[in-house]
């Protein structure tokens, strides 16, 4: 991790992005990138353009000098990841949220407007999908759920006369 860190042509996204791994403790990978999160629409597009597709194993790349450094900005040019809080809120209770691997190398800025959660890259590989929405909505937030469980839920939708197990709870 540290030698792709110091790959990163940005000493100001160095520093932010030691900030950004240590305050929401996302974990560094075997082969020293990191991981992060993020909200894509039900077709596997970005949020904001529609234009990119975000399937798993896809890398997504732009040129680093067209991707917004200024941390002050908050919405603005470059791909988007961040937390897992983040991505669930930016998802709206719509579309995927999908488990991304970056480089620390890659990273460009950390935006402050939303707490530090989120972060801008020229790269980035997506890995998996972390979760669907929205499957359940209660009176509070909208629940994003690992994608076994919308699996799970699918076969109870597919065979519904099939008697599944109950377990006990306690």
């Amino acid at each position: 991790f540290i030698l792709k860190l110091n790959l990163n042509p940005s000493k100001r996204a160095v520093d932010e992005l030691y900030t950004f791994l240590e305050h929401k403790e996302l974990p560094i990978t075997d082969n020293g990138n990191f991981i992060a999160y993020k909200a894509v629409r039900e077709d596997y597009t970005d949020k904001h353009t529609g234009k990119f597709l975000n399937t798993v194993d896809s890398v997504l790349e732009m040129p680093r000098n067209k991707v917004d450094d200024d941390k002050n900005v908050g919405c603005s040019y470059g791909f988007h990841a961040g937390t897992k809080e983040y991505a669930t809120d930016f998802a709206y209770g719509e579309g995927h949220i999908m488990e991304v691997e970056i480089n620390p190398a890659d990273v460009v800025s950390i935006p402050t407007d939303c707490n530090f959660q989120k972060l801008r890259t020229c790269k980035y590989k997506v890995t998996l999908i972390f979760g669907v929405c929205p499957i359940i909505t209660t009176t509070q937030e909208p629940l994003v759920l690992p994608a076994i469980t919308r699996f799970l839920l699918s076969l109870s939708e597919q065979f519904p006369e099939t008697p599944y197990p109950t377990f006990p709870v306690g």
